[in-house]
């Protein structure tokens, strides 16, 4: 099973071509805020990078498969009085659906929230 395979990590300079590879898909972004780019482009990729592993109000990470970017997951946290909770998102490529990957993944950012951010609530909004 591939999910066995699955490495949650930092992101990297050198995963902009994988990233534009399983981003840039319609249906992939189809279940997505607004603000994840369509068509996603080499410079989308490089700007995300540099965010993803610079803010400070969310624990994002990249879905690996040997090593090699097929997906996103990340933690924001909400701002106020929702300032101890936090909102769950991720996307995976079209091709690595329905593999039960999404189940492994999930549980164990899950547990990486709550050990590295200061939460007590964590919810995935559904449009």
């Amino acid at each position: 099973m591939e999910s066995v395979n699955i490495v949650l990590r930092k992101w990297q300079k050198s995963d902009e071509d994988s990233l534009v590879k399983y981003a840039d898909n319609s249906a992939v972004a189809r279940f997505l805020k607004d603000s994840f780019p369509k068509p996603y482009t080499y410079t989308d990729a490089v700007h995300w990078i540099y965010f993803a592993n610079r803010n400070i109000d969310s624990y994002n990470l990249a879905i690996t498969l040997k090593d090699v970017v097929i997906g996103a997951i990340g933690v924001e946290s909400q701002k106020d009085v929702y300032r101890k909770s936090a909102e769950l998102g991720y996307w995976l490529g079209e091709e690595y659906w329905n593999k039960g990957i999404m189940t492994n993944v999930v549980k164990e950012m899950v547990e990486l929230a709550f050990q590295n951010i200061p939460i007590v609530r964590l919810c995935i909004l559904r449009e």
